[in-house]
Protein backbone atom coordinates (compact mmCIF):
# COMPACT_ATOMS: atom_id res chain seq x y z
CA UNK A 1 0.00 0.00 0.00
CA UNK A 2 1.37 3.59 -0.66
CA UNK A 3 1.93 5.96 1.95
CA UNK A 4 0.63 9.64 1.33
CA UNK A 5 4.15 11.02 0.77
CA UNK A 6 4.35 8.66 -2.10
CA UNK A 7 0.74 9.52 -3.17
CA UNK A 8 1.77 13.20 -3.24
CA UNK A 9 4.84 12.62 -4.75
CA UNK A 10 2.57 10.57 -7.67
CA UNK A 11 0.09 13.90 -7.91
CA UNK A 12 3.11 16.35 -8.27
CA UNK A 13 4.30 14.64 -11.03
CA UNK A 14 1.18 14.08 -12.90
CA UNK A 15 0.25 18.09 -12.07
CA UNK A 16 4.32 18.97 -13.35
CA UNK A 17 3.51 17.07 -16.91
CA UNK A 18 0.37 18.70 -17.14
CA UNK A 19 1.83 22.23 -16.21
CA UNK A 20 4.54 21.30 -19.04
CA UNK A 21 2.17 20.57 -21.56
CA UNK A 22 0.49 23.61 -21.16
CA UNK A 23 3.38 25.68 -21.21
CA UNK A 24 4.56 24.26 -24.49
CA UNK A 25 1.59 24.53 -25.84
CA UNK A 26 1.22 28.14 -25.35
CA UNK A 27 4.79 28.25 -26.69
CA UNK A 28 3.69 26.52 -29.80
CA UNK A 29 0.48 28.93 -29.94
CA UNK A 30 3.02 31.82 -30.06
CA UNK A 31 4.89 30.74 -32.48
CA UNK A 32 2.27 29.34 -34.50
CA UNK A 33 3.57 25.77 -34.72
CA UNK A 34 0.93 23.71 -35.78
CA UNK A 35 2.49 20.51 -35.54
CA UNK A 36 3.46 20.86 -31.83
CA UNK A 37 -0.04 22.42 -31.11
CA UNK A 38 -1.38 19.31 -32.41
CA UNK A 39 0.82 17.24 -30.81
CA UNK A 40 -0.18 18.34 -27.47
CA UNK A 41 -3.82 18.50 -28.44
CA UNK A 42 -3.59 15.14 -28.81
CA UNK A 43 -2.14 14.15 -25.31
CA UNK A 44 -4.41 16.22 -24.02
CA UNK A 45 -7.33 14.31 -25.27
CA UNK A 46 -5.65 10.39 -24.43
CA UNK A 47 -6.08 8.21 -22.27
CA UNK A 48 -3.15 8.81 -20.34
CA UNK A 49 -3.96 12.56 -20.00
CA UNK A 50 -7.46 11.37 -17.92
CA UNK A 51 -5.29 8.97 -15.89
CA UNK A 52 -2.99 12.03 -14.56
CA UNK A 53 -5.72 14.67 -14.45
CA UNK A 54 -9.42 15.11 -14.03
CA UNK A 55 -9.24 18.23 -16.06
CA UNK A 56 -11.98 18.61 -18.87
CA UNK A 57 -9.25 18.95 -21.55
CA UNK A 58 -11.70 20.62 -23.93
CA UNK A 59 -12.12 23.35 -21.27
CA UNK A 60 -8.19 23.22 -21.07
CA UNK A 61 -7.57 23.38 -24.92
CA UNK A 62 -10.02 26.78 -24.88
CA UNK A 63 -8.78 28.56 -22.16
CA UNK A 64 -5.27 28.24 -23.53
CA UNK A 65 -6.18 29.59 -26.78
CA UNK A 66 -8.27 32.13 -25.47
CA UNK A 67 -5.25 32.99 -23.38
CA UNK A 68 -2.96 33.16 -26.16
CA UNK A 69 -5.69 35.55 -28.30
CA UNK A 70 -5.97 37.63 -25.37
CA UNK A 71 -2.27 37.89 -25.21
CA UNK A 72 -2.04 38.81 -28.91
CA UNK A 73 -4.43 41.62 -28.34
CA UNK A 74 -2.54 43.17 -25.61
CA UNK A 75 0.65 43.12 -27.57
CA UNK A 76 -0.46 44.34 -30.27
CA UNK A 77 -2.55 47.56 -28.85
CA UNK A 78 1.09 48.64 -26.75
CA UNK A 79 2.72 48.63 -29.86
CA UNK A 80 5.17 45.74 -29.80
CA UNK A 81 5.70 43.42 -32.46
CA UNK A 82 7.67 40.52 -32.41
Amino acid sequence: MLNTSAINGYENLANAIIIQAAEDYRRALESDNRGTQREIERFFRSDWFIVLTDLNPELLLKRLKQEAKNDNKRILKSGISN
